[in-house]
């Protein structure tokens, strides 16, 4: 069957964008970013066939270890080419909310074309994640670590509800080669694939365009086994946003699955009941929260919950703890080296 990519704008009740929904259509194959995955939490994310990063969970699923390929012999090369100087001029004049839907359209594009295959067949879902208004409006005054981002989803929108906050972008930048990611920490941590040399001139480009205020936006992928964001493209331009003390915005793409929802008429009558009600009346109700009542009580349409697609790799357990004993012993880790194969959590000092 014959790939194909249909995308639609996803909105809320009162129409405000919320995001795009995906479906790729066709036959499966293993794209060239991929995550492996095994027996006793074992994961390993692959560009092609060299491996970006190892994990695995801890066994009570209180946390995570996470082994970054930083440094090997092969270069991080990016998984599609780079967004061009052009690309940044034709969407910096549109209004805000027009240019992060190009933006997500733009990454949906690259996402599909053949040589990557990154959108497996199946459902997506693309979001903007974005400065909460305090973040954008204190530019040039808050730190980097007191950023909040959030989505604009809601009650009324079905769609997966991303925070980010900015100190967990500066542990992520800080943290090295291993890290242990602990869930109680963040509800979703940040993963970065590859160091940025300070001096790049790549990195000076985007520093001027970060004081310019048209720095393209970060993609994260939503990988739910570590449940955490990975930067898949952006790494110049969240360092930029950083030393320039600019907020940026990102967009989240996750595979989804549509989760239906089912209503009880009993409760439904009551509500209905409960609001027609003489004394309901006199109360003077908001109409606003009558309404949000009403909606939890009818609305039917499904979820659209956030999973993430990985390919089995149950025989190859001894593989990855040679892998990553090789690179723990490589950066000089090797005090962790047991409890990463016996996913336990670090050691109390």
């Amino acid at each position: 069957m014959k790939r194909a990519v249909y995308w639609r704008d996803l909105n809320g009740l009162h129409d405000e964008w919320s995001g795009l929904y995906v479906e790729v259509q066709g036959t499966t194959a293993r794209p060239a970013l991929h995550l492996l995955t095994g027996v006793n939490g074992r994961m390993t994310l692959k560009l092609r066939e060299h491996p970006l990063f190892w994990a695995t969970l801890e066994h009570s699923h209180y946390g995570a270890w996470l082994v970054r390929n930083v440094g090997a012999a092969e270069p991080w090369a990016p998984p599609f080419p780079a967004i061009r100087s052009a690309d940044v001029g034709r969407f910096a004049g549109l209004p805000p909310i027009e240019c992060m839907r190009s933006w997500c359209r733009y990454f949906v594009e690259r996402l599909s074309a053949p040589e990557l295959g990154f959108l497996i067949p199946g459902q997506w879902v693309v979001q903007a994640l974005l400065p909460v208004a305090d973040t954008l409006h204190a530019r040039g005054r808050l730190g980097a670590a007191e950023w909040h981002f959030k989505t604009a989803s809601d009650d009324t929108n079905r769609l997966p509800d991303w925070q980010l906050s900015g100190s967990t972008l500066l542990r992520s930048l800080q943290a090295g080669s291993l890290r242990w990611i602990d869930f109680s920490d963040d509800r979703e941590a940040l993963i970065v694939l590859h160091d940025v040399d300070p001096y790049a001139d790549r990195l000076k480009w985007w520093r001027k365009k970060a004081r310019e205020g048209t720095l393209p936006p970060i993609l994260l992928w939503y990988v739910a086994g570590l449940s955490a964001f990975v930067v898949i493209d952006g790494h110049h331009r969240l360092h930029a946003a950083i030393m320039e003390n600019a907020a940026p915005r990102f967009v989240v793409i996750a595979a989804s699955r549509s989760q239906t929802i089912s209503h009880c008429p009993e409760i439904q009558q009551r509500v209905l009941a409960s609001l027609s009600r003489p004394r309901a009346r006199r109360l003077n109700l908001d109409v606003a929260a009558s309404n949000r009542v009403l909606i939890q009580a009818f609305d039917d349409r499904p979820c659209l919950g956030a999973l993430t697609h990985g390919w089995a790799s149950p025989g190859e357990e001894r593989a990855w703890i040679d892998e990553v004993g090789q690179r723990v012993q490589h950066i000089g880790k090797t005090e962790h080296l047991q409890n990463i194969i016996d996913r336990c959590e670090p050691d109390t000092e």
